[in-house]
């Protein structure tokens, strides 16, 4: 796969590292990973170089799509929905659906995951994130205010399992510095309009509190069954 330097200056911190560390433990090398709200293909970049045999991305934003597609060669990208993954039935390993979920329409969620469902293989293996319904991190999301769901960790493995899947582990990982991190970007690009320079101190603390049990962020590992 070759892999253009559009993607070498975004930092693998935080919540994004968690990911990728999340996709590496289940021994990729070899198998079909879709990546289900794909975005501009960020996720698929970084695992360029682990082994994954084939890569999907899929994301309903085409621009962010053909972004994907004129900068990462050997991958598919395709234009879609979650509802609707234009893949074949029971023929992919690995479906990661990170910070996704939750941007669906209301109640769409179930059809979601068992669109997913479909196109895993038996005993294939969904990884999940998403926010955390906490009080605080709820008040200090910018974007809850206009509807940004979040998701209490009993609920969620609730509505994975009756949507046919396993959970086989579940945990919550960072903290109040990543909000303070999220505020800080919203507040320079869209009050400020400008440029977001890297903040170091910021990055380093939230990258802190994304090794060890928190309140931020909601991780599911689910097998089809």
């Amino acid at each position: 796969m070759k892999v253009s330097n559009h993607y070498n200056n975004y930092p693998v911190i935080g919540r994004f590292r968690t990911c990728l560390e999340l996709v590496l433990k289940q021994k990729p090398k070899g198998k079909t990973l879709v990546d289900v709200g794909s975005s501009n293909g960020l996720l698929i970049a970084k695992l360029s170089s682990s082994g994954i045999a084939n890569f999907i991305g899929i994301d309903s934003n085409k621009v962010a799509i053909n972004f994907a597609r004129e900068n990462i060669n050997g991958a598919e990208f395709f234009v879609s929905s979650a509802d609707d993954l234009p893949v074949k039935s029971d023929s992919v390993d690995i479906v990661t659906m990170f910070d996704v979920i939750e941007h669906l329409r209301v109640g769409g969620e179930v059809m979601a995951l068992k669109e997913i469902g479909r196109i895993l293989k038996q005993n294939g293996t969904l990884l999940l994130s998403t926010p955390n319904n906490n009080l605080l991190m709820n008040t200090l999301d910018p974007a809850w205010y206009v509807g940004h769901r979040h998701y209490g960790i009993n609920n969620l493995k609730e509505m994975i399992e009756k949507s046919g899947f396993r959970v086989s582990k579940a945990e919550i990982r960072g903290g109040l510095w990543f909000s303070i991190y999220l505020i800080w970007l919203y507040f320079s690009k869209h009050m400020l309009g400008v440029n977001v320079p890297r903040n170091i101190f910021l990055e380093r603390k939230d990258d802190e509190q994304f090794n060890k049990k928190g309140i931020h962020t909601i991780y599911i590992v689910a097998k089809k069954v």
